[in-house]
């Protein structure tokens, strides 16, 4: 309902309605939305729009138990005449139909956050309407504090029945997203039992009448439905239906290969499939396998809560209170919670929802407030087969392949192993980076960061972008009405505030993070993406496609350029060998001949030839002395190098199995290219004797295999 006590409007006694209290749709706010407009009177009566406003909200709501609100909005501008009898009437009216109220004025002090009028103490004087302000404000904050400290209702104590903020404030709090409240459900109610079932009767077991409450659920973001235009009843306006699902089962026609009979539902049995059998189960059958159980919770030991994994915990989870009526099960349940919280004890229980279902293996932790309630969190325990078991590598102590750990002195070690200036370097980081010692702060041009020891990203104060954005997307969207004038508007800030770290926190850390890429030498790797934008646009100016170095250039590694005293040897030479071109993956362009001429001189520079294998660069070097005019001598000395380099990679075990794979197939490759077939073999007989027996099946597929040169 709006309510406007105006006093030139004769009608409903000075009162001016917009609208009576109901749901309100998008139109009825379009329809108020044009209504209201500003007074042009310095008069009117402000608590009279109040009583109107209690009368019609006690008409409407009747003697429901629920809060309901009341938003007083105005500049009060006109001065409020509140006396003592009309002070009585609210307050008795708003407690007893229990009704909140809130105050918003235009230029309030917020005394909540310490912000003052927006006026200076010179501007008062002499300026009649500040100083009626400023009158009314002490009149209404009089009623807040009779309203908070004169509550007649003793369940409600903690209630605040008036608040009094700036409008500017809460103008402000409508870009910030709401949690759904949700009423609390109960999803279980029976007893928590410690001890045997049979001896409950003897006074031997320990029995409290408890029941569960949803305390953490995932909640899900707005869903889409499927729509169709349809015309509606008097064929002038377009509308759109929803669409129903209907779903149809078939069988193969066996008269007709490519045709489909519909199966009907009586015909239709559930089964499980067993191998190639298929078994079928009768509604009677399905009894047998369904567990007898009986709903419940049992304890069946207690752990110390150092050993209960963390991830353990980080399921949906119930609060597990005593029953609310009864007060020996309430007196048990706070001994109990604060019995487990003094001994660091966590509970193991059986848990048993509702008759003839699963059993659950649940985690009752502790929860204990010195002023709240005491009560349990159950929180579900994974099974054997719901865990994924992993061997992950250790950082700090590598190991070979065959479980040995490695030298941290040797040249692998070395690699793998951090060393202590890398720690010292790392620890210094993350001291810096901590978020413990401050939090983000809003104000009228950006949400930035302060140092402040309150708490960083509190769960109350932690949205779900994906939620709150589709929301938000389909409400500005529903407010333009036609589909053609959609417009996608901008996240809100709110949603981005735990999207980046801290630009303050960056640069704070900025030295120890530049030090730390010099030491672990980290370089920045295109996606394939940006390598693709990189060859069309050098395609687009007609110049040649630079290779991008990556994390290993193995263009750069076959393509070295010789050093100045192997240049004047090969000037010497008769002839400049030739080098074998690995195929391109760059699209051809069109030029013209002599064009091509000059970009295949350019593609083959002179390479400095190695004289032999070796271990940190096997591969191009041998794909290198390959394809050079070498003697056969030195290409089957080569061989033998990379024969040797690849038994000590398998008895080693320093090396993956990918690694050695591709070592292998480099060098079967070259050798039926160059006919060195006995070579080869002799090597995948001593290959496959040294090696375990997974890479012994893997060697074995890869030599059947045909290479492609």
């Amino acid at each position: 309902m709006l309510a406007r006590a105006d006093s030139g409007k004769a009608e409903r006694g000075g009162e001016v309605y917009f609208a009576s209290l109901k749901q309100f749709l998008y139109d009825d706010y379009q329809n108020v939305a044009n209504k209201v407009q500003p007074s042009n009177e310095e008069e009117g009566d402000l608590i009279l729009a109040l009583s109107a406003a209690i009368a019609k909200m006690d008409e409407f709501c009747r003697h429901l138990k629920y809060i309901k609100t009341i938003y007083l909005i105005s500049n009060f501008d006109a001065k409020i005449i509140f006396n003592a009898e009309e002070m009585d009437r609210i307050l008795v009216g708003l407690h007893s139909k229990n009704i909140q109220l809130n105050i918003l004025g235009m230029d309030f002090a917020d005394e909540g956050r310490g912000l003052p009028h927006p006026w200076d103490d010179e501007d008062v004087e002499g300026n009649d309407r500040i100083k009626r302000q400023l009158y009314n404000e002490k009149c209404l904050r009089q009623l807040e504090r009779n309203l908070n400290d004169h509550s007649p209702m003793q369940n409600r104590r903690d209630t605040v029945w008036c608040t009094m903020e700036p409008f500017s404030s809460a103008y402000a709090s409508l870009s910030e997203p709401r949690a759904k409240r949700v009423r609390p459900v109960k999803s279980f109610k029976g007893e928590l039992m410690l001890g045997a079932r049979e001896n409950v009767a003897r006074g031997r077991t320990m029995v409290i009448e408890v029941e569960c409450y949803p305390c953490t659920r995932k909640s899900p973001a707005m869903q889409s439905k499927m729509y169709t235009h349809s015309q509606s009843d008097d064929q002038t306006q377009e509308d759109m239906a929803e669409l129903t699902w209907q779903r149809e089962y078939s069988v193969k026609d066996p008269d007709d290969p490519d045709g489909q009979v519909a199966v009907d539902e009586t015909d239709r049995e559930e089964g499980f499939l067993y191998g190639s059998e298929i078994v079928t189960l009768t509604d009677a059958d399905k009894e047998f396998y369904k567990p007898d159980t009986a709903p419940g919770m049992e304890i069946i030991a207690f752990v110390n809560k150092e050993t209960v994994p963390r991830w353990y915990e980080m399921s949906s989870t119930d609060f597990v209170c005593a029953a609310l009526d009864s007060y020996k099960a309430n007196v048990a349940m706070a001994s109990f919670a604060w019995a487990l919280e003094q001994a660091d004890c966590y509970v193991i229980a059986r848990y048993v929802q509702k008759p003839r279902t699963p059993v659950k293996m649940v985690l009752l932790t502790p929860y204990v407030e010195e002023n709240g309630p005491s009560c349990l969190i159950m929180s579900e325990l994974p099974f054997a087969e719901d865990v994924r078991y992993y061997n992950f590598p250790s950082i700090t102590v590598p190991k070979t392949v065959k479980g040995k750990p490695i030298n941290p002195k040797s040249k692998e070690g070395k690699a793998l192993i951090p060393t202590q200036e890398m720690n010292d370097l790392m620890e210094s980081c993350i001291d810096k980076m901590t978020l413990m010692d401050g939090s983000f702060v809003e104000d009228e041009e950006k949400i930035h960061w302060e140092q402040d020891p309150t708490e960083f990203a509190r769960p109350e104060d932690t949205y779900n972008p994906l939620i709150h954005r589709v929301k938000h997307v389909v409400k500005h969207c529903a407010k333009l009405g036609n589909p053609d004038d959609y417009t996608v508007p901008p996240v809100l800030p709110i949603l981005k505030r735990h999207a980046h770290p801290p630009q303050e926190l960056l640069d704070q850390c900025k030295p120890e993070l530049d030090e730390l890429k010099r030491l672990f030498n980290i370089q920045k790797v295109l996606s394939a993406r940006e390598r693709r934008e990189l060859e069309k646009q050098k395609q687009a100016e007609g110049g040649r496609v630079p290779q991008v170095k990556q994390e290993l250039d193995v263009d750069a590694l076959l393509n070295k350029r010789p050093t100045e005293e192997n240049q004047q040897d090969q000037t010497q030479q008769p002839s400049e060998p030739t080098v074998k071109e690995e195929p391109s993956s760059q699209p051809a362009t069109a030029s013209a001949p002599s064009d091509e001429a000059e970009i295949k001189q350019e593609s083959q520079p002179d390479i400095d030839i190695p004289t032999s294998v070796s271990e940190d660069n096997a591969i191009p070097d041998l794909k290198t002395i390959m394809q050079s005019n070498k003697s056969e001598k030195d290409k089957q000395d080569a061989c033998n190098q990379m024969s040797t380099i690849i038994l000590d990679m398998i008895n080693g075990g320093f090396a993956s199995d990918d690694m050695v794979l591709e070592h292998i197939s480099t060098l079967q490759l070259e050798c039926e290219n160059e006919g060195f077939t006995d070579l080869f073999s002799s090597f995948v007989s001593q290959a496959s004797d040294s090696a375990p027996k997974r890479l012994r099946t893997q060697i074995s597929k890869l030599v059947q295999e045909p290479q492609n040169n």
